[in-house]
């Protein structure tokens, strides 16, 4: 009970935004009423392009979208987020009554993380949530310590270099450059 308690405390104090994109009021009241209790901020949308807008600032940190909705449908937006440097990681559960296999294998082929169908039972949607948030939390998590990683080991090349001035010119210059483009590439 006490690793539960402190996830839920973890959660509330970080406020993990979930975006909920439906045309359905009463689908998007009943998902907030499920989630909010769980700690997590809710921002909602009743269509794709009202969606892409709090998408792009709020940057959520998971996206519940139906497929069927009146001007674009949830497979578009989600390859929309899939097109944004920034929001292309965001996780997307697509929540929606297309319950045939061929819709199951189609939105995961358009980059939903998990599929889900309308009703789903409460449970099935707050862990299927708390799995995709914690492997984003875990994401980055090892791209902050690759990151680290990387400025110490250009820290201590410099000071080396620094230390050693004939040898930073001599060879030290061509490490360094490497080194500085493993650093550029991650960030």
């Amino acid at each position: 009970l006490r690793d539960s308690e402190n996830v839920f405390e973890d959660r509330v104090a970080r406020q993990e935004v979930i975006l909920v994109v439906d045309d359905l009021f009463q689908i998007r009241q009943s998902i907030r009423e499920i989630l909010e209790p769980q700690g997590y901020r809710v921002l909602t949308a009743s269509m794709v392009t009202e969606a892409l807008d709090l998408a792009r600032t709020e940057e959520p940190d998971l996206v519940i979208t139906d497929w069927m909705m009146p001007e674009m449908s949830g497979t578009e937006l989600i390859q929309r987020l899939r097109d944004d440097e920034i929001l292309k990681s965001v996780p997307v559960i697509m929540l929606t009554a297309r319950a045939d296999s061929p819709s199951r294998v189609g939105g995961v082929e358009a980059g939903a993380n998990a599929y889900l169908v309308k009703p789903c039972e409460e449970q099935e949607l707050i862990h299927t949530a708390e799995n995709l948030l914690h492997l984003r939390r875990t994401e980055r998590e090892r791209a902050i310590s690759g990151r680290q990683r990387l400025l110490g080991q250009l820290s201590v090349e410099l000071a080396h270099g620094l230390n050693n001035p004939l040898n930073f010119i001599s060879g030290g210059v061509v490490n360094l450059r490497s080194v500085i483009e493993e650093v550029d590439d991650v960030l």
